[in-house]
């Protein structure tokens, strides 16, 4: 097997009187065609992978965007989708894009690359050009041999054909998809045009209704009820009103029913029920027609319960009595007596009321802690009415 003129490593020559020997270097008629070759190869590998990112994102695009119309993706999977997307089109970037920059030719396995494409090209461009770029002192040989293989090179690549070296085939299949597939999107979105503005809102996070053509407008949203109280819920109808629609209630338990609905007498856009003595947590959702409204939670909470009375009886000073503690219950007091009521909650408070039956009143008391665990009240024997 015989070496190439680029394997073989040369001792450094000394000509007479200490000179080193000239290095000689490619002429243009050499350089010029690799340096198209390194050219043409990195436009075609970069053009290719930036079409190929352009054609996924519009792909990815559209798909979800239909997916979303017709499942209506919650929040949280949108933003799962998103991000599922960005790692994607990175990594593609990644791979078709930066690591084509990464790995450019450079002048040798440009003409390594010319040979392959080049029958009977033999080693004569990748030994003239390795052998060129040998260090300045380096020996490349006899010089007038050099000066022939650097000629001989010349004059063999100039029948180089780039089309062969650099097909660009693979690239233009890439571009005419991607672009397809861009039209193919245009055409959609054009198609649907009073609903894509809509849509891709809703691709990039945002949360806009679905472009229905019935909107749910809520009525009442999440809230927080005492347990075996009654709950309302309602929704409006905007656009198309339907004279049907239904409510899906999901309990706590897993549990779930659909409630027929009509609209209501004089409003027929608005849909509402009613929740009677609702014992357990549930999630609500409304749709009327085509549109489909958010879910919302309603949570049952144990009302407050007094865990403890007290009560004391404030005599008039000019009995100089001191004050007493008395028992709840039917109490007897002193004409002109004033009632203290301090009253303490199982759970923290925002406010709270004493109902004076018989007088037919509700009077705020007082929250004399920050927990609000200890409502305080005086009343006085004989109100004035």
């Amino acid at each position: 097997m015989t070496k190439s003129l680029a394997s073989v490593a040369a001792p450094t020559l000394v000509l007479p009187g200490g000179r080193t020997p000239e290095r000689l270097s490619l002429p243009h008629k050499v350089l010029a065609p690799l340096k198209a070759i390194i050219s043409r190869h990195l436009n075609t590998g970069i053009t290719q992978g930036v079409f190929l990112v352009l054609g996924s994102a519009a792909l990815l695009i559209a798909v979800q965007c239909c997916l979303d119309w017709w499942l209506d993706f919650p929040w949280m999977v949108r933003l799962l989708f998103f991000l599922m997307d960005l790692a994607l089109l990175g990594w593609l970037a990644h791979v078709s894009i930066y690591q084509v920059w990464l790995k450019r030719l450079n002048l040798s396995s440009a003409a390594l690359k010319a040979e392959k494409a080049t029958p009977g090209m033999k080693s004569v461009l990748i030994s003239a050009v390795q052998l060129a770029e040998g260090g300045a002192g380096a020996m490349q040989g006899s010089p007038d041999l050099l000066r022939a293989l650097i000629e001989h090179a010349g004059e063999r690549i100039r029948v180089l054909d780039l089309s062969k070296i650099v097909p660009t085939r693979p690239m233009l299949k890439v571009v005419a998809g991607a672009l397809a597939s861009v039209l193919l999107v245009v055409g959609l979105a054009f198609w649907q045009s009073d609903k894509s503005p809509t849509l891709i809102q809703r691709f990039f996070l945002l949360n806009p209704p679905l472009p229905t053509l019935t909107i749910v407008e809520p009525v009442t949203r999440e809230m927080s009820v005492a347990l075996g109280s009654n709950v309302e819920l309602a929704a409006l109808a905007k656009g198309q009103v339907p004279s049907r629609g239904r409510v899906t209630i999901t309990y706590s338990n897993g549990q779930s029913q659909d409630i027929g609905l009509t609209g209501s007498v004089g409003k027929p856009e608005l849909f509402s029920t009613t929740m009677k003595n609702v014992q357990q947590s549930f999630s609500y959702r409304f749709f009327l027609n085509d549109g489909r409204g958010e879910q919302f939670l309603v949570k049952t909470l144990l009302p407050p319960q007094v865990a403890q009375l007290d009560c004391e009886e404030i005599y008039p000073e000019y009995t100089g009595l001191a004050r007493v503690k008395r028992t709840p219950g039917n109490l007897s007091l002193l004409a002109g007596s004033k009632l203290n009521l301090r009253v303490s909650s199982n759970q923290p408070l925002k406010s709270a009321k004493v109902e004076l039956q018989g007088l037919n009143q509700q009077i705020e008391m007082k929250l004399d802690n920050i927990r609000g665990t200890w409502p305080r009240w005086t009343f006085p024997s004989r109100p004035k009415t």
